[in-house]
Protein backbone atom coordinates (compact mmCIF):
# COMPACT_ATOMS: atom_id res chain seq x y z
CA UNK A 1 0.00 0.00 0.00
CA UNK A 2 1.12 2.93 -0.75
CA UNK A 3 0.83 6.74 1.09
CA UNK A 4 -1.35 9.49 -0.38
CA UNK A 5 2.12 11.28 -0.66
CA UNK A 6 3.35 8.49 -3.13
CA UNK A 7 0.56 6.93 -4.60
CA UNK A 8 -2.27 5.37 -5.25
CA UNK A 9 -3.73 3.53 -2.43
CA UNK A 10 -4.03 -0.57 -2.90
CA UNK A 11 -7.85 -0.67 -4.13
CA UNK A 12 -7.72 2.49 -5.98
CA UNK A 13 -10.26 3.00 -8.75
CA UNK A 14 -10.32 4.20 -12.16
CA UNK A 15 -13.58 5.71 -11.32
CA UNK A 16 -15.07 8.49 -8.88
CA UNK A 17 -16.25 7.07 -5.50
CA UNK A 18 -20.15 7.98 -4.93
CA UNK A 19 -22.16 7.86 -1.65
CA UNK A 20 -25.03 5.19 -1.38
CA UNK A 21 -27.09 7.58 0.95
CA UNK A 22 -29.21 4.83 1.89
CA UNK A 23 -26.41 3.04 3.67
CA UNK A 24 -24.50 6.56 5.36
CA UNK A 25 -24.42 6.78 8.67
CA UNK A 26 -23.13 10.53 8.76
CA UNK A 27 -19.63 9.28 10.84
CA UNK A 28 -17.51 11.53 9.12
CA UNK A 29 -14.48 9.02 8.61
CA UNK A 30 -14.37 9.75 4.98
CA UNK A 31 -14.31 13.64 5.69
CA UNK A 32 -11.38 13.21 7.63
CA UNK A 33 -9.73 10.76 5.55
CA UNK A 34 -9.75 12.78 2.06
CA UNK A 35 -6.51 14.69 2.14
CA UNK A 36 -8.19 17.05 -0.71
CA UNK A 37 -10.94 18.11 1.31
CA UNK A 38 -13.48 17.10 -1.45
CA UNK A 39 -16.28 15.11 0.96
CA UNK A 40 -18.13 16.50 3.69
CA UNK A 41 -21.40 15.94 5.22
CA UNK A 42 -24.62 17.58 4.63
CA UNK A 43 -28.14 17.26 6.45
CA UNK A 44 -30.38 15.13 4.38
CA UNK A 45 -34.07 15.71 6.49
CA UNK A 46 -32.64 13.92 10.40
CA UNK A 47 -29.61 12.73 9.53
CA UNK A 48 -26.19 13.54 8.29
CA UNK A 49 -24.42 12.13 4.76
CA UNK A 50 -21.65 12.46 2.98
CA UNK A 51 -21.51 13.92 -0.42
CA UNK A 52 -18.11 14.40 -2.71
CA UNK A 53 -18.11 17.82 -3.48
CA UNK A 54 -15.88 18.21 -6.49
CA UNK A 55 -15.68 15.29 -8.54
CA UNK A 56 -13.40 16.91 -11.07
CA UNK A 57 -10.56 17.19 -8.63
CA UNK A 58 -10.85 13.51 -7.00
CA UNK A 59 -7.63 11.88 -7.50
CA UNK A 60 -9.17 8.74 -7.30
CA UNK A 61 -6.71 7.39 -4.74
CA UNK A 62 -9.89 4.94 -2.61
CA UNK A 63 -8.88 6.72 1.02
CA UNK A 64 -12.62 7.52 1.48
CA UNK A 65 -13.31 4.02 0.73
CA UNK A 66 -11.11 2.88 2.69
CA UNK A 67 -12.17 4.98 5.76
CA UNK A 68 -15.66 3.89 5.86
CA UNK A 69 -16.56 1.02 7.68
CA UNK A 70 -19.80 0.26 6.62
CA UNK A 71 -18.87 0.58 2.75
CA UNK A 72 -21.18 3.18 1.89
CA UNK A 73 -18.39 4.84 -0.69
CA UNK A 74 -18.72 2.77 -3.73
CA UNK A 75 -17.95 3.01 -7.01
CA UNK A 76 -19.02 1.96 -10.54
CA UNK A 77 -16.27 -0.45 -11.46
CA UNK A 78 -16.22 -3.93 -10.49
Amino acid sequence: METARSGPLLGSSPSVPRVAVDHCSGCGRCVAACLLHLVTLEQQGHRKTARIVSAERCTRCGACIASCPIGALITDTP
